[in-house]
């Protein structure tokens, strides 16, 4: 059976890390006194850490550093950098060999998913010291944290942790992350793209962003054409976010960037686009295509008009073109929902090219059994079909 995911904060990786803070805290000190409290680090962090779910796991760490870390951001950018792991330059974070070892070798430092803490916590007391400061410490204080952050991120993505910093101080953040597009470091470029997306999942929701996009456009560009996918397939994820309340403005700017992109480009945008074309977007569509269809009949049926939860509904598509073009078809049910009112659910079928007067029949079978994203309610049901973003085709049925 796999390792419960919430193990990853578990209690060898989290005395790992305060053996760390506590070591370079004495090896600071000229009398080798620790301003660090290891014993009261580990009773918060490790306090029923059996009944905590990740997040929650994480959160006390970050609650058990805020206890027992020195109150002086100088002193903890200190001990942080120096309880490091060597930083990653390829796209994929692996450390073997990280948490695990005596605290006086450096190449046993913190790194992986104990970064997930230790960077909320930069940003928390960063933020809560900031707050008071006259303003030229303040910028000093500022750029210390972002620069923890940077070199977190080599370790573990800081993604969620610079939101705060995004969302308090949009433009003295961007500032800085102008100057991180050009990075040597890949995970730092990703931070940009990844970091400022306005809708990342389980982050913080962005609204500056998500109400002026503009704000960080001159970022994606920047790193549109960037050596690594995995910077690329972040900005196509944030232009993907942008595109959910700006549609024609993803649509217009992926337009003109397919004009002189390569084959790297085409696939950002393609995937930048995933949601226009799910959406029916006529310009999406257009850019990949597939413009308004032209059919000289189509019909759907369905082999059962009423089902019960668990089973499956087998679609049958006859379409015929009246001339030589592409077809992307997808369909979507309508699902009740309990206040008698239907949501629909777009699913993706299939992608075909019909020849002048050309007919073509597709099948697709859709099950109903109960899955743990989505709760079945009884009653009227309905199927349409979209082909190039338009309904084409409908039926009821029921669920009983």
């Amino acid at each position: 059976m796999p390792e419960a995911f919430k193990n990853n904060f578990n209690p060898a990786v989290i005395e790992h890390l305060g053996e760390h803070l506590a070591y370079h805290s004495k090896a600071g000190d000229e009398q080798g006194d620790s301003n660090f409290d290891l014993p009261l680090f580990l009773k918060l962090a490790l306090n029923n850490l059996d009944k905590l779910e990740l997040k929650e796991r994480s959160n006390q760490i970050v609650d058990a550093l805020c206890a027992c870390m020195p109150h002086d951001l100088l002193e903890v950018n200190r001990l942080i950098l120096a309880s490091l792991a060597k930083a990653a330059h390829d796209e994929t974070i692996v450390f073997e060999n990280t948490n695990k070892g005596p605290a006086d070798n450096t190449e046993n430092g913190i790194a992986g998913w104990i970064m997930m803490p230790v960077s909320d916590y930069v940003t928390k007391t960063t933020l809560s010291e900031i707050k008071d400061l006259s303003a030229d410490t303040e910028k000093a204080r500022f750029e210390i944290g972002l620069g923890l952050l940077k070199e977190c991120t080599k370790r573990f993505s800081a993604e969620f942790a610079i939101r705060p910093f995004l969302r308090d101080y949009p433009e003295q953040t961007l500032t800085v992350l102008k100057q991180w597009v050009d990075d040597d470091n890949v995970h730092v470029r990703r931070l940009v793209s990844e970091g400022s997306r306005p809708l990342l999942p389980w982050g913080l929701r962005l609204g500056i962003f998500v109400d002026d996009p503009d704000k960080i456009i001159p970022l994606l560009k920047t790193l549109r054409d960037d050596e690594s996918e995995y910077v690329r397939r972040s900005v196509a994820n944030s232009l993907n976010d942008i595109a959910k309340h700006h549609p024609d403005k993803v649509a217009r700017l992926c337009a003109t960037w397919w004009q002189d992109g390569n084959k790297n480009r085409c696939r950002l945008i393609k995937h930048a686009c995933r949601t226009l074309l799910k959406n029916g977007h006529a310009g999406a569509l257009a850019l990949f295509g597939y413009p308004p269809a032209r059919l000289k009949s189509v019909n759907l049926s369905l082999d059962a008009k009423t089902l019960s939860i668990g089973d499956s509904l087998n679609l049958a598509l006859v379409v015929e073109a009246e001339s030589t073009q592409n077809l992307l078809i997808d369909y979507v049910v309508h699902h009740q929902k309990a206040n008698g009112k239907m949501s629909p659910k777009v699913f993706k079928w299939t992608s075909i090219e019909l020849a002048d007067m050309q007919s073509r029949t597709l099948t697709k079978k859709h099950s109903f059994k109960p899955v743990t994203t989505r709760k079945y309610y009884l009653g009227e049901h309905k199927i349409e079909v979209l082909i190039n973003g338009k309904v084409v085709a409908q039926q009821l049925f029921h669920l009983k």
